[in-house]
């Protein structure tokens, strides 16, 4: 027997036990229960069919988490992606700041060496001006004597003396006395 015939004869045993103690028909008394049983079944039909929307709701709400999860994964790798990206630029910039700094330490370098060599150059300059002047000056002290001596090589006396030599030598000296101090003077022999 099913749970239906069992729950029909139940009913009917309790609606003629209170028709047979009061004054209520037995269709009187089965009226409100079958109305009961009417709106039971038509709530029961509407929460089969709402179990139903809901049970799709619940698919559908699954399905979106679904996506939604695959979306945060794929999210979270772009993610991943994005900031190795952005530690490599990071350590690309750091290396180009460090060496940008060793670049610029090697040009305070080079200026300092450049203006060593600037200075070593204005001294050199200085020096060769003195060497230069210093030479004309013993070129100049030397020319007296340089004719001196060379005319001494052509001269025509047969014999060199000292005293011949020294003859020689005065008469260039007096000539060029005037590039020796001025109070130098040379003795006629």
């Amino acid at each position: 027997m099913s749970a239906r015939k069992t729950k029909n004869i139940i009913i009917n045993c309790i609606v003629k036990k209170i028709a047979d103690t009061t004054k209520f028909s037995r269709k009187e008394l089965l009226m409100p229960i079958v109305k009961v049983s009417e709106q039971m079944t038509e709530l029961a039909k509407g929460a089969a069919e709402g179990a139903g929307e809901t049970r799709k709701l619940i698919e559908m709400t699954v399905e979106e988490v679904g996506k939604g999860i695959t979306i945060a994964d794929i999210t979270a790798e772009n993610m991943s992606e994005v900031m190795v990206g952005a530690k490599e630029t990071t350590d690309k910039m750091k290396q180009m700041a460090d060496e940008l700094c060793e670049e610029a330490n090697h040009m305070y370098e080079i200026d300092e060496n450049v203006s060593k060599v600037a200075e070593i150059v204005d001294n050199n300059s200085a020096t060769s001006e003195e060497t230069a002047a210093v030479s004309q000056e013993q070129t100049a002290q030397e020319l007296p004597w340089y004719n001196c001596f060379h005319s001494l090589k052509y001269s025509t006396y047969e014999k060199r003396t000292p005293v011949g030599v020294l003859f020689i030598c005065t008469g260039y000296l007096k000539r060029f006395s005037s590039l020796f101090h001025k109070d130098f003077k040379v003795c006629d022999g």
